[in-house]
C-alpha cells in the first residue's frame, strides 16, 4: 500500500494555525450567535435557492421603499443580508480547511492503523510460536485492541498461549 501521508506537520506550524484560528474566533466572537437544536429545526433557512430571491428583494426594497411596510426595518434587513453573504464566504473557507484537515486525519490514521496491525500481527505470531517475551507484549496490545476480543472468550492454557 502506498503511504500518502509522507511528512508530519511541524509542531510550530500546528501551533501557528491554532493561534490564527483562536484569533479568528476572538475577532468574530462578538458577532456570532448560537442556536438551540429546536431553533435549527424550526427556523426558516436561506439556502442557495432562496439566496437570489432574498438578494433581489433587498435591491428592490432599497430602490422602492414606498412598497415596504412601515414596520419594515431596511437597515436591519441590509445588515442581515450583508452578514449572510460575507459570513458565507468565511464559512466556505473554513469548510475547505476542515475538509482538508479531516481527509489528512483519515489518511494518516488509516496508515498508522495499518502499520500498527503489521506490528500487532507480528507479535501475535511470535506469541503463538512461544517466542520469549512475545506473550506479554501480545496481551498488552490485545487489551487495547477492540477487535482482538470481539465475540471471543479468552483463557490462557498451560503453555501460555490463548485458547478460543
Amino acid at each position: 500500500m502506498e503511504n500518502r501521508h509522507q511528512q508530519a506537520v511541524p509542531a510550530d506550524s500546528l501551533a501557528e494555525v491554532l493561534h490564527h484560528i483562536n484569533t479568528a474566533k476572538e475577532i468574530l466572537k462578538p458577532y456570532l450567535l448560537s442556536l438551540t437544536a429546536k431553533d435549527r429545526i424550526n427556523m426558516p433557512k436561506m439556502g442557495d435557492k432562496l439566496f437570489s430571491f432574498v438578494r433581489k428583494t433587498g435591491e428592490i426594497a432599497g430602490l422602492n421603499p414606498q412598497f415596504c411596510p412601515s414596520f419594515f426595518d431596511r437597515e436591519a434587513f441590509r445588515n442581515d443580508l450583508t452578514d449572510a453573504v460575507a459570513l458565507q464566504d468565511v464559512f466556505i473557507s473554513i469548510q475547505q480547511l476542515s475538509r482538508g484537515v479531516e481527509d489528512t486525519i483519515m489518511i494518516a490514521g488509516s496508515e498508522a492503523y495499518l502499520q500498527a496491525l503489521t506490528v500487532y500481527n507480528s507479535i501475535r505470531m511470535a506469541a503463538k510460536n512461544n517466542q520469549a517475551g512475545a506473550k506479554v507484549l501480545y496481551d498488552e496490545l490485545a487489551e487495547s485492541y477492540p477487535m482482538a476480543n470481539r465475540g471471543k472468550s479468552r483463557k490462557s492454557n498451560d503453555n501460555g498461549t490463548d485458547e478460543k
